[in-house]
């Protein structure tokens, strides 16, 4: 059995996928040990967390130590492979596949929305939108005939005590309890379109070829992201140092020399109503 060490975030281990495939193509059993059990056992064939004497194959830090590409292309030359192109797959179940066709034909046309106020690392935060602005933009995609499903939200998004003072009775707007992660997919996979932070929703929703509209930060969404032919739009503010996230290893990224004294927010990741729907009405 060969042995692969990648502890790793569940979106971490997703970007893994391809190469784990292409590693069992090779050696047959492939034993990964991983804290992403969830995401690992959906792999068919795949041993996930198995006694072991050797380990062959340590991917931990492997893309973070090689920023400046594709993390699925870091993955495969860290594991002596040529690189193959592709999207990293979910393995949907017969169920799941019908409870996505379910949902589709019950809510219609609609969008997910994955907008926490703040991300664990300040640069791939959003700032900037307060909660009359989400009200807007949940105004517009409901004009262009979408209801839209937040699957997570955050009190600091207002700034306001209390959702239910700018949320008027007629928005087309739900909140969705907390999911397991197969109803998350579920749930994605159901969407007509998605917006959200760069974090494992967006990554379900390039998986299952959603288009998506993604608030980047200060990472360059070509080292993130191999969209391929799916729309995809890139929610970013410019900086003259875009992408500085990949320039040193560390996972907070690279300390933010264009940071205004009088802000404490990250101009990267800074944004106005406007440039959110510049960005969405092209993905609609």
């Amino acid at each position: 059995m060969f042995n692969v060490l990648r502890k790793g975030a569940m979106g971490d281990v997703l970007l893994l996928e391809p190469v784990l495939s292409a590693l069992m193509a090779q050696h047959g059993q492939v034993n990964l040990l991983t804290r992403a059990v969830q995401l690992a056992t959906r792999i068919p064939n795949l041993k996930v967390n198995q006694k072991f004497n050797t380990l062959h194959l340590n991917l931990d830090d492997s893309y973070e130590k090689d920023t400046h590409k594709l993390i699925s292309q870091a993955y495969f030359e860290a594991s002596g492979l040529p690189y193959l192109e592709r999207k990293p797959d979910l393995y949907l179940t017969d169920a799941e596949n019908a409870a996505i066709l379910a949902l589709k034909q019950d809510r219609g046309k609609h969008v997910i929305l994955n907008l926490d106020y703040k991300h664990y690392t300040d640069a791939r935060s959003v700032y900037g939108l307060n909660t009359y602005d989400w009200v807007a933009l949940v105004r517009y995609l409901n004009q262009k005939g979408h209801h839209c499903y937040m699957t997570s939200y955050d009190q600091r998004l207002s700034g306001l005590p209390d959702y239910s003072m700018v949320i008027e009775s007629d928005l087309g707007l739900s909140f969705l309890p907390k999911m397991s992660l197969p109803d998350l997919i579920v749930t994605i996979g159901a969407a007509t379109a998605f917006i959200g932070m760069d974090s494992l929703p967006a990554h379900f929703a390039n998986s299952l070829n959603i288009p998506s509209a993604i608030f980047i930060g200060s990472v360059n969404p070509e080292y993130r992201y191999l969209t391929l032919d799916t729309p995809f739009q890139f929610i970013q503010n410019p900086c003259a140092r875009a992408g500085c996230y990949h320039e040193v290893f560390s996972l907070d990224g690279q300390p933010c020399s264009y940071r205004k004294k009088s802000s404490k927010y990250l101009q990267c990741c800074t944004y106005t109503l406007d440039q959110v729907l510049e960005k969405v009405e092209r993905i609609l």
